[in-house]
């Protein structure tokens, strides 16, 4: 949650004080829990501090462990699998596959921390008695969770997906966005504007 003073005179901001960043993360964290085994955490330079998260969570708490992903400026995710018909006898069969990532982001001009999670879903077919990938489709790329706030409007552009089969039986799936969100102060007409939070690549890989 945050707490914004708007200056009456023009559409800046004039103060805003950071109480937490909770809810969502906590949102996160509960379902990310559940499919543990394919919990990541990573820092802007692509490190893996998975463990090193989960040890700050367990031993400190969560808004220790939140603290360790504002400061290290990381995004985390986790990956559900689902079969497509599992009771089919077909040899061919497909699979939906998504990872759910969750962002902590400072805007360009350093005003507003905003969180957000992201979906990226791709389903793919392989061959059921070799695990040998056949075909995919590109991936599709939304907005799961943004509540940046009662004034707020988060939206993306720039959007693209796509797919690479890696050997025979592991399949990458990647997106590409730009966030933005939008604030229309109540009460101040003409004082809308917008916040630019960067461009931001999320990929997952499955392998059978």
């Amino acid at each position: 949650m945050s707490i914004s003073v708007f200056a009456s005179d023009d559409n800046t901001l004039a103060e805003e004080i950071e109480v937490d960043y909770t809810e969502q993360f906590n949102q996160f964290i509960e379902n990310a829990l559940k499919s543990i085994d394919s919990f990541y955490v990573y820092t802007e330079k692509k490190i893996d501090v998975t463990e090193q998260f989960l040890q700050i969570y367990r031993n400190e708490g969560i808004e220790k462990a939140h603290e360790f992903v504002r400061e290290n400026e990381c995004t985390l995710n986790y990956q559900i699998v689902e079969e497509i018909n599992p009771n089919s006898r077909a040899t061919i069969k497909s699979r939906n596959v998504y990872d759910t990532f969750y962002t902590l982001e400072t805007c360009t001009d350093g005003t507003y921390r905003k969180e957000w999670m992201m979906k990226l879903s791709g389903i793919y077919s392989y061959t059921a008695d070799t695990g040998a990938i056949t075909s995919a489709r590109n991936p599709t790329l939304s907005i799961d969770v943004a509540n940046f706030g009662a004034a707020w409007v988060a939206y993306m552009n720039n959007v693209s997906t796509s797919y690479n089969i890696i050997g025979t039986n592991s399949i990458k799936f990647t997106g590409k966005y730009h966030m933005y969100g939008k604030c229309s102060p109540p009460g101040i007409d003409g004082a809308s504007f917008t916040k630019d939070f960067k461009s931001h690549t999320v990929s997952f890989t499955s392998t059978e």
